[in-house]
């Protein structure tokens, strides 16, 4: 498709335009939930919904929890990972993505 003389992809522009509704979603909420402020079972529900959710952890910080490897970069790999809620110092959330290094070692 042809705009302003540029060639674009329809899959680009769906792309940009995925990218625009969430971040118009992501203003309307006021920015990242905050897992200290949702129940375990909350912040358990949007990442199985989501599948990938970046949640504030408090201090200006931020995690990224998932609920699977299909939302990590190729070749990476998921652990379980607690983290405190609002009614749970050890909620398992979902997981995280961790990419393997060089020579296997994580």
């Amino acid at each position: 498709m042809a705009i302003f003389g540029k060639t674009f992809s329809l899959g680009l522009m769906f792309g940009c335009l995925a990218v625009g509704v969430s971040s118009l979603h992501v203003s309307a909420q006021g920015g990242r939930p905050s897992r200290t402020s949702l129940t375990c079972a909350q912040a358990k529900s949007m990442v199985d919904k989501r599948g990938a959710v970046v949640m504030t952890t408090g201090g200006g910080k931020f995690e990224r929890f998932v609920s699977g490897t299909r939302y990590c970069p190729m070749g990476a790999t998921t652990k379980p990972t607690y983290a405190r809620t609002k009614d749970n110092a050890k909620c398992l959330v979902g997981e995280t993505c961790e990419e393997e290094l060089q020579g296997g070692a994580h």
